[in-house]
C-alpha cells in the first residue's frame, strides 16, 4: 500500500513541479492564452491529486477510529450538484456530459459525509475512465427512504477479477484512465467499506465500454 502510495503522490507532485518550472521560465515571454493553459493543466493535475488525499485520510480515519455513522436530513441534489461542481475542470478538459436524474424525494435521511464520499468516488471513477467525449449518467433514487446512488459511463471497463477483488474488501492496482490518470485503488474499496457499516452495499456492472457501479444506502 505505502509503495503505491509512493508512486502515485509522487506523480502529480513531480507533473506541478514540473509545470511550474516551465511558467516561470517563460512567464515574461508568455501570452495569456498560453498562461491560462499551462494554469489549466496545473489544476487538472492538482484535482486528482486532492482526491487522492481525501481518500487517505478517510482512509486512515476508518482504520484508526472506526467508521462512525451519523444520519440526518439533507437534499441529495444539492450534494449531487456541490460534487458535480467540484470536477467541472476536469469534465470540460475531456468534453464529457454528466446528466443527473432524481426519482423519488429529494431530501433523504442518512450519512451525509458517506453520500459526499460515494459520489465523489463514484463520478471521479467515471471522468477518469470515461474517453473524451464521452457521456457520464448520475442516477439517485430514494425509494421509502432508501437512497439509490447509480453512476454509469461508457469507459474502459472495470475487469472480472479486479470487481471479485473490490467486493471482497482488497485494495486494488489501480490503472491509468483514459487521460493517463493516476490513483490508488482505494476509492471504491472505502466506498465498500462505508456503505457495510451503513447497512448498505455496493454493486459493481461492466463490460467493455460500459460500466455502472450502484451504491445502496439506508
Amino acid at each position: 500500500l505505502f509503495s503505491i502510495i509512493s508512486h502515485d503522490l509522487g506523480n502529480p507532485v513531480n507533473a506541478i513541479v514540473n509545470y511550474n518550472t516551465v511558467v516561470q521560465s517563460r512567464k515574461d515571454s508568455m501570452t495569456k492564452d498560453e498562461m491560462a493553459q499551462s494554469l489549466e493543466k496545473m489544476n487538472l493535475t492538482l484535482r486528482p491529486l486532492q482526491e487522492f488525499l481525501e481518500n487517505l485520510l478517510q482512509w486512515s480515519v476508518q482504520q484508526k477510529n472506526g467508521i462512525r455513522i451519523k444520519k440526518e436530513k439533507f437534499s441529495i441534489t444539492d450534494v449531487a450538484d456541490e460534487i458535480a461542481s467540484l470536477y467541472q475542470g476536469s469534465l470540460g478538459a475531456k468534453q464529457l456530459q454528466l446528466h443527473t436524474t432524481t426519482i423519488g424525494e429529494v431530501n433523504v435521511n442518512t450519512d451525509k459525509n458517506i453520500a459526499r464520499l460515494v459520489l465523489r468516488n463514484l463520478i471521479g471513477n467515471a471522468i477518469k475512465f470515461s474517453p473524451v467525449g464521452g457521456r457520464i449518467d448520475v442516477r439517485v433514487n430514494t425509494e421509502g427512504g432508501k437512497l439509490v446512488i447509480s453512476v454509469g459511463d461508457n469507459g474502459l471497463g472495470i475487469s472480472k477479477d479486479k470487481i471479485e477483488k473490490i467486493q471482497q474488501g482488497g485494495i486494488i492496482t489501480s490503472e491509468r484512465g483514459t487521460a493517463m490518470e493516476t490513483g490508488t485503488g482505494l476509492g471504491l474499496n472505502l466506498v465498500r467499506e462505508f456503505l457495510n457499516a451503513l447497512g448498505g452495499k455496493l454493486e459493481i456492472e461492466s463490460e467493455s465500454g460500459r460500466t455502472v457501479v450502484t451504491a445502496h444506502l439506508s
